[in-house]
């Protein structure tokens, strides 16, 4: 089982690294764009005034769309980054939880009917409590493995 979460959190680090590194590759891709941009306007400087403050307008707008659009992609990159963080370290809580209750044992008594029959209680009330104790043990044993009841506590959601 951690092997299996330690495979998920390696796969879930190798998206990230990807995206990271297209991001790389953008911002690469953006550095050249804007080395094109500059190079093609220094070659630019010996057309006429009217051409080139249109073709300033047309690359400007260009850098502008570029610009947003790098900054969406980090953006998206540092949102996606840390919601993955995010969930490995849930991930990393909950199985550490499992691992440390695995080794925990339900402590509390449980008797039989007949035992609290003998103890003075009536036939209803050693019903009542032997019945209702076996289900809170079943049910704490339960929640300690990861099991969560649902509202009509038939089904189970692992947690």
């Amino acid at each position: 089982q951690m092997n299996k979460t330690m495979m998920r959190m390696e796969e879930k680090l190798t998206t990230v690294s990807s995206l990271e590194s297209r991001c790389e590759n953008l911002e690469a891709k953006c550095s050249t764009l804007e080395d094109m941009l500059e190079a093609k306007c220094r070659s630019l400087e010996t057309t006429s005034h009217a051409t080139m403050d249109h073709m300033d307008k047309t690359l400007e707008s260009v850098c502008k769309k570029l610009e947003a659009k790098c900054s969406s992609l980090e953006a998206k990159l540092a949102t996606t980054s840390q919601s993955m963080k995010d969930h490995m370290d849930r991930s990393l809580r909950y199985h550490e939880m499992r691992i440390m209750n695995q080794k925990w044992k339900y402590s509390a008594s449980t008797y039989s009917r007949d035992e609290l029959i003998d103890a003075v209680y009536d036939t209803v009330e050693a019903d009542y409590i032997a019945e209702n104790s076996e289900m809170l043990k079943e049910s704490t044993e339960a929640m300690r493995r990861g099991d969560f009841p649902t509202e009509n506590n038939r089904e189970n959601k692992k947690g």
